[in-house]
């Protein structure tokens, strides 16, 4: 039977261990400046990464999801996968925002690149710490600048295009049997997907792409 205190320790897990780390601060204002494209790209991420990840785990142990919480063994898992995930949907995310606000003639693609950068890494400090994801920020760095090199700008792609990492990153990193991955993975990989939809459509909603661009030029070296 799960009891009221192993529910409570299942949330207390989460709030003392995740939440305070992952920021997902959220608010209706306008997405005018950098900063405000960096805020959405690592505070929607962390949203849709932990809602996911807890989600599908949830799902699969049914009523022995409280109990997890329980074994460090797999509370170290789930810290590892939350953190390997957060940083796919950080990357989908930076990419997919900064192309869309850095959209037009007043960006080079070199403004682009440097604008996501600026993303992915300022979310991987916000939200990693020692023994909580930072020492893999090198890794997911590199692997962020290789999928820069790699990416086409325009037209700027306001469906799911940009999402390429967080999908398998879900289904490789959640702790759950392999033989039933094998099972779940078209409906965890629609999941997420689905996920992405409503986050597309604030960002489009609320953004202001004239003043992200004054914002840029006022800031941006020479």
């Amino acid at each position: 039977m799960i009891t009221t205190s192993l529910l409570r320790r299942g949330w207390s897990y989460l709030t003392s261990e995740f939440f305070p780390r992952i920021s997902m601060k959220r608010d209706a204002g306008p997405i005018d400046s950098v900063e405000r494209v960096c805020e959405f790209a690592r505070t929607r991420a962390a949203f849709v990464a932990q809602k996911k990840l807890f989600g599908y785990v949830k799902e699969r142990m049914g009523m022995t999801y409280a109990k997890a919480f329980q074994n460090d063994e797999m509370a170290q898992s789930l810290t590892i996968a939350t953190f390997e995930i957060y940083a796919a949907c950080l990357s989908d995310l930076s990419v997919y925002c900064v192309a869309n606000a850095a959209a037009g003639d007043a960006f080079s693609n070199g403004d682009r690149e440097a604008m996501a950068r600026r993303a992915f890494r300022e979310g991987l400090e916000a939200n990693t710490s020692p023994g909580r994801g930072a020492e893999k920020r090198e890794v997911w760095t590199a692997a962020f600048d290789d999928r820069l090199s790699k990416t086409f700008w325009t037209p700027p792609g306001e469906g799911e295009s940009r999402f390429t990492e967080s999908g398998p990153a879900l289904v490789r990193w959640a702790p759950i049997a392999e033989r039933l991955k094998t099972h779940d993975e078209e409906i965890v990989l629609n999941s997420i997907k689905f996920a992405w939809v409503e986050v597309r459509k604030d960002f489009l909603a609320r953004l202001d792409r004239a003043g992200v661009a004054r914002d840029w030029l006022a800031s941006r070296p020479g």
